[in-house]
């Protein structure tokens, strides 16, 4: 059940209607600031449409959700895209669940239709599919979703890169506490490069050490934080970014580590705990 993504006519609901003029019953919900949590960077970029990433709240009215996303749509004069990914083998979930999820579905989407709004369900995992749409997003909107499965959507979705290593890096921290020290090399060096400065990267590197890591708020975990920006190593070749801090790369992790089966190897893991906690709802 793909559906392609495309913004052209797409119309969005205004403070006062819809674009057509139309009246329709909905009233404006006020949105307590305790009911936003930000996963990310809250910074809008320039962006085509804001997208509201729908997962449990699968209605077009009375979702707190839905209704901030359009709010920051309209204040930034562009429209709202909804997506939801549907996910084939979610735990538990039989043919009965999933026709009603998609009888559901389908209402939902011809109601936000007559809203203006355009709602795009792909078959695909929500870790690809969002970051894939999110792309030509100036803002990403979630509902906060309760199930175990779902928290580690948005986890994984909100810290996901380009660079498949670096994630696989990240998601054995979060899954599990720890991480290679390899890896964690190499995850720190990544950091640095793609932060606006080092001591921005220190701050990011610092925080997620100390939120997942077993050594997390302990001087071997601050110790480990700093050896990534040059602590006990020796100067090296100047460089752009990294100055005569060690630099590496994804060449260098092949030459050195079987990066490819250690990918896998986490990725296996994340499927296994889906299966185990999927249901659960604490």
């Amino acid at each position: 059940m793909k559906n392609s993504l495309s913004t052209r006519d797409v119309c969005y609901r205004t403070d006062t209607g819809l674009l057509t003029g139309l009246e329709f019953p909905w009233k404006k919900i006020v949105i307590q600031a305790e009911r936003i949590k930000i996963l990310g960077d809250a910074t809008a970029l320039e962006g085509d449409y804001v997208l509201y990433w729908m997962q449990a709240a699968r209605r077009s009215e009375y979702n707190h959700a839905l209704e901030y996303a359009i709010e920051q749509a309209n204040t930034q004069g562009i429209p709202v895209v909804v997506v939801f990914c549907l996910v084939c083998d979610f735990p538990e979930a039989n043919a009965r669940h999933y026709s009603f999820m998609l009888e559901g579905l389908k209402e939902t989407q011809d109601s936000l239709a007559l809203r203006g709004i355009q709602m795009v369900v792909l078959q695909e995992p929500p870790e690809l599919g969002v970051p894939r749409i999110a792309k030509q997003a100036s803002l990403v909107v979630v509902d906060g979703g309760y199930l175990r499965i779902q928290r580690r959507w948005r986890k994984n979705v909100a810290t996901r890169t380009h660079d498949v290593y670096w994630n696989a890096a990240l998601q054995e921290m979060v899954e599990t506490g720890k991480m290679h020290d390899y890896m964690r090399m190499y995850w720190g060096k990544k950091i640095i490069e793609w932060s606006k400065s080092a001591q921005s990267a220190f701050k990011i590197a610092l925080y997620l050490n100390n939120k997942y890591e077993l050594d997390g708020r302990d001087p071997n975990g601050f110790a480990g934080i700093a050896w990534c920006f040059g602590k006990h190593d020796r100067p090296w070749a100047e460089r752009p970014i990294f100055g005569l801090v060690r630099y590496m790369n994804a060449k260098g992790l092949k030459r050195k580590f079987n990066i490819d089966v250690y990918v896998q190897k986490i990725q296996d893991l994340g499927r296994t705990q889906a299966e185990h906690e999927g249901s659960d709802i604490v």
